[in-house]
């Protein structure tokens, strides 16, 4: 290509672009779509802030009422991820699980803790008696909650569930804790949610405007002679 034809075909190239952008600030609908939605999109979403975490709707059937069963309670009521509600209404609570309301539903049932009990009244008993201490089988705790859930999301909260009954049970058999975690922070990017949809949503933004506007308006300058002229 001769150096001449070069200098042509940037010289048109820009002569488009500059056409290109006096229509585009001159229709109004491109405005629109174009800036106003994109800019709509991020207020919404960052007023939403759709990643501040998990959080799980729990409702806590108590049918115990009794220490052990208080101190459960009071141990869920301080984790954030938890908006726990109480209840005696152990079919309610199951029905609004249904109904979506829910996430969890939590029944502690009246012989809550007291096994536990039980193990300790051993434990005073003089060994000369001759008696033997008996093996504690795990007392069943109805969890329910619901399937439609994503299968990741409903496994943190067994995991959480798991977390407060053996640190429970930790805690009535007094076993030592042998190991402990040493949180240690790293000062990062503080980025919030609205940081990430910002990109997205330019770059949507983008994309629109090179397929439908780029080369749509060029192939209809070329279709009534613009380009030529």
């Amino acid at each position: 290509m001769k150096l001449s034809n070069l200098i042509e075909s940037i010289r048109n190239t820009l002569t488009i672009t500059k056409y290109s952008i006096l229509m585009f600030f001159r229709e109004k609908t491109a405005i629109f779509f174009s800036l106003f939605i994109p800019v709509m999109l991020m207020g919404i979403f960052g007023a939403l802030n759709m990643g501040g975490g998990v959080k799980f709707n729990l409702a806590v059937v108590d049918e115990a009422k009794n220490p052990t069963s208080t101190q459960v309670i009071e141990v869920i009521h301080k984790i954030e991820a938890f908006e726990t509600t109480e209840t005696t209404d152990k079919e309610g609570a199951i029905n609004s699980l249904k109904n979506g309301d829910f996430s969890y539903v939590l029944v502690l049932p009246q012989d809550f803790g007291s096994q536990f009990t039980n193990q300790v009244n051993l434990e005073k008993i003089p060994a000369s008696l001759g008696t033997t201490q008996t093996q504690i089988n795990p007392q069943k705790i109805d969890l329910y909650y619901d399937q439609s859930q994503n299968a990741s999301t409903i496994q943190v909260g067994f995991t959480v569930f798991d977390k407060i009954f053996d640190g429970l049970t930790h805690q009535i058999a007094r076993v030592p804790n042998y190991f402990e975690v040493n949180q240690i922070s790293v000062v990062g990017s503080d980025l919030r949610y609205i940081d990430f949809i910002i990109p997205g949503l330019v770059a949507m933004s983008v994309m629109q405007l090179s397929i439908f506007a780029v080369t749509g308006q060029i192939v209809s300058w070329r279709e009534r002679g613009i380009l030529k002229r």
